[in-house]
């Protein structure tokens, strides 16, 4: 089930009743019978310092032993929950456990060589903390050897290897254990008991998974951009890498420290679903502001005066810092491809602010793994890529998300995120690291949408809107990121004939808006509408580029699609324009 922004605080205050509910039936049910009431009365009593006026027994039996063991128990549920839902995010899969790295036979190897070396309860919990890191950190490792064309998958099939390597060691252990002593102490820790929980074994754990509780709560919105594939959380300004090592720990930590005696907490088979990650955010994109000042009052941003459908091209409050800097993105020499696999060579691309070079080419060409070099999302084999001059290697990955945003193809939808919320994580590059949107932002995001024709949809899930309208959301997230430069790759596939003219649209009001647009395209007449340039590229090599009318001949277009291809003029409200048409077969 899915809980709307406006119904969550609504159903978190339903569940923590819930909760403290159950937890109360809890200390009530047993094999001495205690009373509801009198649960409530000792507990009333322990947190006021008055007197509850129950037995002895029964406040006993409340505080000193099912009281310890429902603290334990929520701790416990509460950890999985929060290790869960990180990890679905992280492997983008909603039934991931917490165990897929192995890092719960790492987990319980550690605490089993402490049992075995008769070590006290804290070792064995720093230890159990030990194996688990160590099993990431193995798992990792291999992952990163194994080259695979899915990162994620490969990172599973490593941990389910690496859990079954655990399982070996675990089993040789208690082989060789003392069946007397060493032996039920290691069986009734893989079992999982709370039937040991002391109110001095919470003083110790407590603390411990509340430290592990405190970044997963402040990293939540970018454990949420985690779940988008690498490309786009990098390109939004995640570091992808370090940023999963940071939440594994953190979900490693809350489930390694478990208040227990002889048997510490077990037991791995809760799930929560990634999506109850979700936040809410902040954000402002002024829907009718210029986009920049003109010389004559009365002009918007789409050129013409003001009027109820006028377009805003950029946000008012940044148009005095577009107008004073200048964006550039090149390409210099420029080898692009992926180790032991050259796409191109010496490419040299110029792009400046307010124009639009547009890169025709067959499938094949290497279009995407140019605009991945273009974006740093994969380093280049020889040359370089800069942002206002400066070297791309040499800024991090918020500082790129906050020049150049990206459009990629498609998005897979691991989750059922709005396409607010989608268009949200576009402000991820201007928050802090533990910054979450907020008014401001979601003004931003809504305004995007609305600027795509789509703010309709702004609260519908991810899955009940088609291809078409998810391509425009997006267009709308990268809109939202305020960059001076946007990379499209084919921005209009999978769009019906209207989309594709209002994304063309937009791709005009941004130039004059002072963006520079970097895209490609299919459909050459495409550039004709709008482009300033064209780069025609094949086999990663440029076979041409300039400005469209001097490039886009029936020449180059023919030699670069091998059909032959008709450049002519036609007829139009708006005058004469070129087209291009395949010539008939």
């Amino acid at each position: 089930m899915i809980v709307s922004r406006a119904r969550f605080p609504a159903a978190l205050i339903a569940s923590a009743l819930a909760v403290v509910l159950v937890a109360a039936w809890s200390m009530a049910v047993g094999s001495f019978p205690v009373r509801p009431a009198d649960v409530v009365r000792v507990l009333w009593a322990a947190l006021t310092g008055g007197d509850a006026g129950v037995a002895d027994n029964v406040r006993a039996v409340v505080l000193q032993v099912r009281g310890p063991r429902v603290v334990a128990a929520l701790a416990v549920g509460a950890a999985l929950a929060a290790a869960g839902a990180a990890y679905q995010n992280l492997f983008r899969n909603p039934l991931v456990s917490p165990d897929i790295l192995g890092v719960s036979g790492g987990c319980a190897l550690g605490a089993v060589t402490g049992i075995f070396f008769g070590l006290p309860i804290a070792a064995i919990q720093g230890l159990a903390f030990a194996g688990g890191l160590a099993a990431v950190a193995l798992v990792l490792a291999i992952g990163t050897w194994v080259r695979g064309h899915d990162r994620v998958l490969t990172l599973v099939l490593t941990g389910v290897v690496a859990g079954s390597l655990f399982g070996a060691g675990i089993a040789f252990a208690k082989y060789v254990a003392d069946p007397y002593n060493q032996l039920p102490a290691i069986t009734f820790w893989l079992l999982g008991s709370f039937s040991g929980v002391l109110p001095r074994d919470l003083a110790i754990a407590l603390p411990l998974i509340g430290v592990a509780f405190v970044p997963l709560a402040l990293l939540r919105w970018r454990v949420n951009v985690l779940s988008l594939p690498d490309d786009e959380a990098r390109a939004l300004g995640v570091d992808v890498g370090r940023m999963r090592l940071a939440v594994i720990a953190a979900a490693r930590l809350g489930r390694s420290r478990g208040p227990a005696r002889r048997a510490p907490l077990g037991r791995r088979r809760v799930r929560a679903r990634a999506a109850d990650l979700r936040v809410a955010g902040r954000g402002v994109h002024a829907p009718r502001g210029h986009a920049l000042p003109h010389h004559r009052a009365h002009r918007a941003s789409a050129r013409r005066a003001h009027r109820a459908r006028r377009h805003a091209g950029i946000h008012l409050a940044a148009r005095r810092d577009l107008s004073q800097a200048r964006m550039s993105l090149a390409a210099r020499a420029l080898d692009f491809g992926y180790p032991g696999h050259v796409v191109g060579r010496g490419l040299d691309l110029t792009l400046a602010s307010g124009e639009v070079l547009c890169v025709l080419g067959p499938n094949g060409a290497g279009k995407t793994t140019l605009f991945r070099t273009m974006l740093g999302l994969l380093p280049p084999l020889a040359g370089e890529v800069a942002v206002n001059g400066r070297d791309l290697a040499s800024l991090t990955r918020g500082e790129i998300a906050r020049e150049v945003a990206y459009v990629p193809q498609a998005s897979a939808s691991y989750f059922d995120f709005s396409l607010a919320e989608m268009v949200e994580m576009g402000r991820t590059a201007h928050l802090g690291t533990f910054g979450r949107p907020g008014r401001r932002d979601r003004e931003i995001a809504r305004d995007a949408l609305a600027r795509m024709g789509i703010a309709a949809l702004a609260d519908r899930v991810l899955g009940e809107v088609s291809g078409g309208e998810r391509q425009l959301a997006l267009i709308a997230r990268a809109l939202a990121t305020e960059a001076r430069a946007i990379v499209m790759d084919e921005p209009t596939a999978n769009l019906d004939f209207g989309n594709q003219a209002r994304v063309l649209g937009e791709v005009a009001r941004l130039r004059e808006a002072g963006i520079a647009v970097l895209l490609c395209t299919h459909d050459p007449d495409h550039a004709l509408q709008f482009a300033d340039r064209a780069l025609l590229l094949h086999h990663g090599q440029a076979q041409a580029q300039g400005s469209c009318a001097e490039i886009l001949t029936a020449q180059n277009l023919s030699r670069l699609y091998g059909v032959t291809v008709h450049v002519t003029e036609v007829d139009t409200p708006a005058g004469r324009r070129r087209v291009c048409v395949p010539a008939p077969w």
